[in-house]
């Protein structure tokens, strides 16, 4: 269980973090500094360094790192079906997303389309790659455990599914007046993505 110290020192880089989500739908990240984030928190710069080493580094965490623990918390539900511990990997990551701006948003598909999202020591690809091994892994269990038909094409489905729910989220920076994400991620994660593994159930 952790101490007093570990829990302040959560709390303090929650409240890094959302200070920069806030920032970032306020201003846009290009206009956010350090010095902003750390004011917002009620911080000095060099306790801000203390758990980030600058901007790029917080962006880093919202925009790949928060989605690590997916797939360990769809595993610890023991959900029964493969369309329900899919549904349940689709729902938390648009959990995710919908805590965000917009422009948090928008900022992360300019950085991947112009090949600039922050580099992660240790790590290949980016947070398309990880979701798409994730969901991967998920469907390869699932014809493991004889749910689903060897000849299942459990890459081309999770690419599929890292593709939609991608290209809604998208979609939402274009058209963020009238396009619910919130619905349509209810609408995906419920038949959807169902629909495209009921070919292969055995």
């Amino acid at each position: 269980m952790p101490n007093k110290r570990q829990l302040q020192a959560r709390a303090t880089r929650q409240t890094i973090i959302d200070a920069m989500q806030r920032l970032i739908a306020e201003k846009g990240y290009d206009q956010v500094t350090v010095d902003d984030i750390a004011a917002a928190c009620g911080i000095g710069r060099g306790t801000l360094y203390h758990y980030f080493p600058g901007k790029d580094a917080i962006f880093g965490y919202i925009e790949r790192e928060r989605f690590d623990d997916i797939p360990a918390r769809v595993a610890e539900r023991g959900l029964p079906t493969v369309e329900e511990r899919l549904c349940a990997y689709v729902t938390l990551w648009f959990g995710n997303v919908l805590k965000d701006s917009v422009n948090i948003s928008a900022y992360w598909y300019q950085q991947a389309l112009a090949h600039q999202l922050p580099v992660h020591e240790s790590r290949d690809g980016t947070h398309f790659d990880d979701d798409i091994a994730n969901l991967e892994r998920l469907l390869v269990e699932a014809v493991e455990k004889g749910e689903l038909r060897p000849d299942m094409p459990t890459g081309l489905i999770a690419r599929d599914i890292v593709f939609a729910i991608n290209g809604a989220t998208y979609y939402r920076c274009i058209d963020d007046s009238s396009f619910s994400l919130e619905e349509w991620s209810q609408g995906f994660a419920g038949k959807t993505v169902a629909a495209l593994v009921a070919p292969f159930r055995t």
